[in-house]
């Protein structure tokens, strides 16, 4: 069975990446420390965002209990 990935969560991803990027370029650019207090909360929220996606797409991909009943009998 072959598992498509939403756009919105290419999107989604592709918009993490790019956020990424852009705080480590802030953080050699601005290396204060409550510039980088702020980059690490915002980073951490990146890091839940992701956790998000991650379980959404755990989920999609899960067997449905139809299909374990029909493949793995008890």
């Amino acid at each position: 069975m072959e598992v498509v990935q939403l756009p919105s969560e290419n999107q989604a991803r592709r918009k993490i990446r790019a956020a990424r990027a852009y705080i480590e370029t802030l953080r050699r650019m601005h290396p204060d420390a409550d510039v980088l207090r702020s980059l690490d909360r915002q980073e951490r929220e990146l890091d839940e965002l992701e956790a998000m996606l991650d379980r959404a797409d755990d989920i999609v991909r899960a067997p449905s209990a139809r299909h374990l009943r029909e493949t793995h009998p008890v």
